[in-house]
């Protein structure tokens, strides 16, 4: 398990299959709602070369990582809750949906199913797509497209911006944050944050008496998450307004909103040039913007040393003869999990015996979906609380080989 890791679609599109899979084997890979919602996007759009949206959209959801790879909660679905009062963690780990209480081998435990998104993208893979999915996708491209760029700049004035404009990307990030924290407008705040969000009317007087109950706070100490997605939108329209971002590209919306997603992640890796410009004004100071033709650069040089390895080696399965980058050599990927993962160079402790037989008890039960639903039921009737050394399982459907590479040990298979 590498770096906590956010890209996008334009990273992953650039790697090859093997690159794909190398990523995939060393880092951590956070995928966004918004990476699912660009890649369907392309069924709506003119594909060149010869190749069909399909086709497009098949090769992407092959190269999507499956190994250690977590699907995160929409920023719609959290920003929400965290208005209502659910805290939301923003210190790089991944938020995703609750799984379900239920027993392994007879412990309580959390199992995570298989996401929504990620079955999704098994079926287009083999070219599989819903009709609602096509229509979503045309939907979406047609949204983008006709996105009216000038119907915020009232609010921007009702929060102090005047006829004076940011003179770089520097100072509207600092004016987006001058006006997330409200003083002398909380009240404003809290009714602009309701209306960018679009938030359900009868939702709005059950956050507003949770606000007045807490004394009126600022927005950022309330709900840290919503009032962090408010100041990427501020930032995002004070820029167009002072023509420091191109409202000429009505998809800028959609690379911006991937700002959304930065609290969860210690690397965002992005061959976009609107990212590569603006990300480092949101980053942590530990985090990282990592130029996607870089990372790919690296990968194909990770490639090729484990392809010059002996057969013998390589048919273990990448599992067994990589689960870390090289200790030597100057990769690009080793000096990452140096800076993140400090620890990585320890000497490796092997799992003891009675380790050993409990991961198997767990996979058997995990095997046992009926009997996993069932238990999870009567769970439900006695205790809703886990405790907090209580196992987690996270399903994963992975490719036993990819491309030319074996990836999981044949006697596993």
């Amino acid at each position: 398990m590498g770096p906590i890791t956010l890209f996008d679609k334009s990273a992953l599109q650039s790697f090859n299959p093997d690159e794909a899979l190398w990523f995939e084997n060393f880092y951590t890979a956070v995928i966004s709602p918004l990476f699912f919602v660009e890649t369907l996007a392309d069924l709506s759009k003119e594909i060149a070369h010869d190749r069909t949206a399909e086709q497009v959209v098949g090769n992407i959801a092959f190269k999507t990582p499956e190994i250690g790879s977590f699907v995160v909660v929409s920023h719609w679905d959290l920003r929400l809750a965290n208005l209502l009062g659910h805290s939301i963690e923003m210190q790089g780990r991944p938020q995703v949906r609750g799984g379900i209480r239920t027993q392994l081998a007879g412990e309580n435990a959390t199992v995570y199913e298989l996401p929504p998104e990620k079955k999704a993208a098994e079926r287009w893979q083999s070219g599989d797509f819903l009709g609602v999915e096509r229509d979503f996708a045309q939907r979406w491209r047609s949204a983008l497209s006709s996105m009216d760029l000038t119907s915020v700049y009232p609010i921007l004035r009702s929060l102090g911006a005047g006829k004076t404009k940011p003179r770089d990307l520097a100072e509207a990030r600092e004016w987006a944050a001058r006006m997330v924290h409200g003083d002398g407008r909380r009240y404003k705040t809290i009714e602009v944050a309701f209306k960018m969000f679009a938030v359900p009317s009868e939702l709005q007087l059950q956050i507003l008496k949770k606000w007045k109950d807490a004394d009126r706070p600022p927005l950022d100490e309330f709900a840290p998450y919503a009032a962090y997605n408010l100041m990427v939108d501020l930032f995002f329209y004070l820029s167009l307004n002072a023509s420091l971002i191109s409202s000429q590209r009505p998809s800028n919306r959609v690379d911006v909103a991937y700002l959304y997603y930065l609290p969860f992640c210690m690397i965002f890796t992005s061959g976009d040039r609107l990212h590569e410009k603006i990300t480092p004004f949101f980053l942590r100071e530990d985090q990282e913007f990592l130029w996607a033709p870089e990372l790919k650069e690296d990968l194909g040089r990770l490639d090729a040393h484990y392809d010059a390895l002996p057969e013998s080696v390589k048919a273990q399965g990448i599992m067994r003869f990589a689960p870390t980058p090289p200790k030597e050599g100057d990769y690009l990927t080793t000096k990452l999990w140096d800076k993140f993962l400090p620890a990585w160079r320890e000497p490796h402790v092997p799992a003891s015996d009675p380790t050993k037989a409990r991961a198997k008890a767990y996979a058997e039960s995990l095997s046992d979906r009926p009997a996993l639903r069932e238990k999870a039921k009567q769970l439900s009737q006695v205790e809703s609380g886990s405790g907090p050394h209580d196992p987690i399982a996270f399903e994963r459907h992975v490719h036993a080989q990819k491309g030319k590479w074996q990836v999981i040990p044949p006697e596993i298979v």
